[in-house]
C-alpha cells in the first residue's frame, strides 16, 4: 500500500512539473506564442498549396474540395471578413469548370473567437487536358496576408 501511494505522489508531482513547463511565460520564452500583427493565410495542411483534386471514380462528373483560410494572431471578438481573388492564371472557368460553393463574392467570414473558415469549391471534370483554380489572398480586416502562404492552387484533369 504504502508503495502505490509513493507511485501516485511521484506520478503526481511529474504532472504538475509537465503542467508548470507548458504555461503561457513558458511558451513566449519559447517562441511558440505568435506575437507579430495578426495576417491571413491559406492553411497548408499536406504542407503544400498546390493541390491535385481527386475525382472519387473514373466515371464521376463532379467533385467537391476545399481550402481553409487561417487567422495567425490572437482569435477576434468580432467576425473578421477575408477577400480574394481569382488569379488571371486561372485556366478554370468560374460556372463552368468549378462553382464556389461557400460564397459568390469572393468574400469569407471568420467567425467572432474562432481562428478559421473553410471555403468550398465543386469541380466538374473537364472534357480534356488540365484546368487550374488559382486563388490569391488580399486583405482581411486589419489584418495583413501572409506572404508565404497567399496563393491557392488548385488543378483537375479529365
Amino acid at each position: 500500500m504504502m508503495s502505490r501511494i509513493k507511485i501516485l505522489l511521484l506520478s503526481l508531482s511529474l504532472g504538475l512539473i509537465v503542467l508548470q513547463s507548458c504555461t503561457k511565460d513558458k511558451m513566449d520564452e519559447m517562441g511558440t506564442v505568435y506575437t507579430g500583427t495578426p495576417v491571413i493565410e491559406f492553411a497548408h495542411l499536406t504542407g503544400s498549396l498546390n493541390r491535385a483534386v481527386a475525382f472519387p471514380t473514373t466515371t464521376a462528373t463532379q467533385t467537391t474540395d476545399s481550402v481553409k483560410i487561417q487567422l495567425v494572431g490572437p482569435q477576434r471578438g468580432t467576425p473578421t471578413t477575408v477577400t480574394f481573388q481569382v488569379d488571371a492564371a486561372s485556366t478554370g472557368v468560374a460556372g463552368t469548370d468549378y462553382v464556389n460553393l461557400t460564397t459568390t463574392t469572393n468574400t469569407a467570414v471568420i467567425p467572432a473567437n474562432q481562428s478559421f473558415v473553410w471555403i468550398v469549391f465543386r469541380f466538374n471534370r473537364p472534357a480534356s487536358g488540365t484546368k487550374t483554380l488559382v486563388l490569391n489572398l488580399v486583405g482581411g480586416d486589419d489584418a495583413g496576408v501572409s506572404q508565404n502562404y497567399k496563393t491557392m492552387v488548385f488543378s483537375w484533369k479529365k
